[in-house]
């Protein structure tokens, strides 16, 4: 079996723990074919190397359908090339495995180490804003779509009638912006790295993420019971896009 790797950090990760959840599932070995598009290879820091793994002497090539969790890619011969984004948290099988195995190989630095040890020890709430990349092409804010100051408020006002004295930090592409609209401290003005910026994420107690894979794995990684996790309804502007498999049952869809 052999799993396409493409686009940015966060759906390079998804690409790959969906060839996890097939080899433990299988108890087969996965290989992953790496194919860049607007982004680098990500994954090195987690200790994975970018492998061109090609489909030559596979017989099967399985696209994914859609956004909606499809059973029958599970369900594939062992030789076969998967190409798709596996944006459901319902391909992910044995979780608890995946989240331990997905940790930085190098060390933090006391900044950071420091900042997520504070993190971990308060009522903390990430809010992810994702702009960027989504305003500065038209076609792909035209797919995606930016959320308003109207999604973040309401977010913010459900996790403080729920959550005593919580603590919120920004972390966004666009920290100008946020310092602009938020009064709350932005962090990735002082990480910088995408990696560590997952890192403090995950490492928060709560979290409102924005119609984005990084902060959708920013959620998944640091679940637990009593997180809430915030995602919202609309994840692209078109709404015939079938999305009802992209949030865990569990999280609260504003």
């Amino acid at each position: 079996m052999i799993v396409r790797i493409t686009g940015g950090m966060a759906n390079q990760a998804l690409m790959y723990m969906f060839g996890r959840s097939l080899s433990i599932l299988r108890n087969e070995p996965v290989l992953y074919d790496w194919r860049r598009s607007t982004w680098d290879f990500a994954l090195e820091p987690y200790g994975i190397e970018k492998t061109q793994a090609l489909p030559l002497n596979l017989k099967h090539m399985y696209e994914e359908p859609g956004f909606a969790f499809d059973p029958k890619a599970l369900e594939q011969p062992s030789d076969t090339y998967f190409q798709g984004y596996w944006q459901s948290w319902r391909y992910l099988v044995e979780p608890e495995t995946l989240r331990q195995e997905w940790t930085l190989k190098e060390p933090l630095s006391e900044l950071v180490t420091g900042i997520a040890n504070q993190l971990r020890n308060e009522s903390s709430c990430f809010i992810h804003v994702r702009r960027g990349d989504y305003i500065a092409n038209p076609i792909t804010e035209a797919f995606h779509g930016t959320l308003g100051m109207d999604y973040y408020n309401q977010a913010i006002e459900h996790i403080k009638e729920r959550v005593q004295n919580p603590q919120f930090y920004i972390f966004s592409d666009d920290p100008n912006y946020c310092e602009q609209n938020f009064s709350y401290p932005v962090l990735s003005k002082k990480t910088l790295d995408q990696h560590q910026d997952l890192f403090l994420m995950r490492n928060c107690r709560h979290g409102i993420g924005a119609n984005s894979t990084f902060s959708w794995l920013a959620n998944w990684l640091g679940d637990r019971s009593d997180r809430i996790s915030i995602a919202p309804k609309k994840w692209f502007t078109n709404p015939d896009i079938d999305t009802s498999d992209l949030i865990p049952s569990h999280w609260t869809r504003l």
